[in-house]
């Protein structure tokens, strides 16, 4: 047994103070886990077009805008992207890249060989296979030329 009330009263202290501490710290992590392990709630098609929206906007300045978007079994073209981003609907070229083994441009895989067309180093169409995450990154070095690079997250 403690000899005192004083002697009481400090370990009551104490232990109060070790509650506390213990209570945010639980809630600190629990705040730090779910910002680290925040999964994206879009999917890829919306976050490109909001992302080539946002280069377009900024077109010649050499700015690019990066996101981590869900990765989900889906198929789109680039004049989808565009119209979705709301780009001018003629006059702007927008070039899809990527090669990595979610991407896939008429059914073939692009890290296994598979080229988007023999004239041209960008994609007009995409494919994806579901999984995780993906980076997405645009840029529009002109005012008519854009690209969206999926799996990158400098473009």
């Amino acid at each position: 047994m403690l000899g005192s009330r004083g002697q009481q009263y400090t370990v009551f202290q104490l232990l109060q103070g070790a509650i506390l501490a213990a209570v945010m710290l639980t809630i600190v992590w629990a705040v730090v886990s779910s910002v680290h392990g925040q999964i994206p709630t879009s999917d890829v098609y919306s976050v490109s077009c909001e992302l080539l929206g946002s280069a377009f906007s900024a077109a010649g300045t050499g700015t690019y805008f990066t996101r981590e978007a869900l990765l989900v079994e889906q198929d789109f073209g680039a004049d989808a992207l565009a119209q979705c981003a709301g780009l001018p609907s003629a006059g702007v070229t927008v070039g899809l890249v990527c090669e990595r083994p979610y991407c896939f441009y008429d059914g073939e895989p692009l890290d296994e060989g598979g080229e988007c067309s023999s004239y041209t180093r960008w994609c007009d169409g995409m494919g994806f296979v579901s999984g995780d995450r993906i980076d997405v990154c645009t840029i529009c070095p002109e005012w008519d030329k854009c690209f969206v690079v999926f799996g990158a997250d400098e473009c």
